[in-house]
């Protein structure tokens, strides 16, 4: 936990017409998941367009957080729409990688690569 903040913040980087950007930041563990999933989903999946989430500032990532992620992701792969995961840490990356999860949502380094997968289209 962080000293008088949440455990975990979510900010709303960009909402537009196109796609959703969000930056996740803190422990992403089961507290976190606690504090922000109805708020991710909302964000993320109830928008319904393609999404970049933000990994750079998640400093630990438990199995909770990344069902959340994948969850968000299904959502939106069953409206045609990516979600894309963008910089994460060393230590969430090797999680991430550890389960295969790039498997199921990419994984890249740039916003630029970001954008790109976002404005494909995802086959039915």
């Amino acid at each position: 936990y962080r000293k008088g903040m949440a455990a975990m913040e979510l900010q709303l980087l960009e909402a537009g017409d196109n796609f959703t950007h969000v930056a996740l930041i803190g422990k992403l563990d089961m507290a976190g998941v606690d504090a922000i999933s109805g708020e991710f989903q909302a964000a993320v999946a109830g928008r319904g367009n393609p999404a970049i989430v933000d990994l750079s500032q998640v400093d630990f990532m438990a199995s909770m957080g990344m069902g959340m992620l994948v969850n968000a992701a299904r959502t939106l792969k069953q409206q045609g729409r990516p979600m894309v995961l963008l910089r994460p840490q060393p230590l969430v990356a090797g999680a991430l990688e550890l389960v295969k999860i790039h498997l199921v949502i990419p994984i890249v380094d740039t916003l630029e690569e970001a954008f790109r997968i976002c404005q494909e289209e995802l086959p039915s």
